[in-house]
């Protein structure tokens, strides 16, 4: 009989999960202001992809599985609500952060495979 990988206990909401466990392991490295911006957005970016999820855009909204075309998907919805490049760059940052501490290389491959479609700040 195959053991099963242990999985990954995250509820209904994997991304604020996740979200939550890397503002907690940051909180020291930067002042309340900063910890209390990035939880803003990482909700939003939560809403975001729970909503591209639903409408079939996406493949998950877990930062441990999503995929480049996942994160292109999400800089299109950016895109198209008209959001400036600037502002698409630093959601991208914060994003390649949690993606970096949930072991997610997915941006890397993003930035690679999708050049034309990253915004520079």
């Amino acid at each position: 009989m195959k053991v099963k990988e242990p999985v990954d206990q995250l509820g209904r909401f994997p991304f604020r999960t996740w979200s939550m466990k890397y503002l907690s392991a940051v909180e020291l490295a930067y002042s309340n202001d900063t910890i209390d911006d990035r939880d803003r957005q990482l909700r939003r970016m939560d809403k975001v992809f729970r909503e591209l999820h639903s409408k079939g855009k996406v493949s998950c909204h877990n930062p441990k599985t999503l995929t480049p075309e996942d994160i292109l998907a999400y800089v299109g919805y950016q895109k198209r609500r008209g959001l400036k490049e600037t502002s698409i760059a630093k959601n991208l940052a914060t994003l390649h952060r949690l993606l970096q501490f949930a072991g997610n290389t997915s941006m890397d491959a993003f930035k690679v495979k999708y050049r034309s479609s990253v915004p520079t700040s």
